[in-house]
């Protein structure tokens, strides 16, 4: 989709940096995560920057992981 004057965009100095980032959060507790920031079907560049650019898994605990999997959105 095209950008408009509200999305947040990222800029990478390179594609693989880009792709690295994607794949860190392309993960399902991360959708899960962002789903349930949204307000009015957006979320704030504030929260998503407040967001670890590192394997989520080893973020949370497995209390949370399984919260967030017996509770789809």
């Amino acid at each position: 989709k095209g950008a408009n004057g509200s999305t947040y965009t990222v800029e990478f100095d390179t594609i693989e940096q880009a792709d690295e980032v994607a794949s860190i959060l392309n993960n399902p507790y991360y959708l899960w995560i962002v789903a349930k920031m949204r307000i009015d079907g957006r979320i704030r560049k504030t929260h998503l920057e407040t967001f670890p650019i590192v394997n989520i898994e080893e973020v949370l605990t497995e209390e949370q992981k399984e919260y967030i999997r017996t509770n789809p959105i």
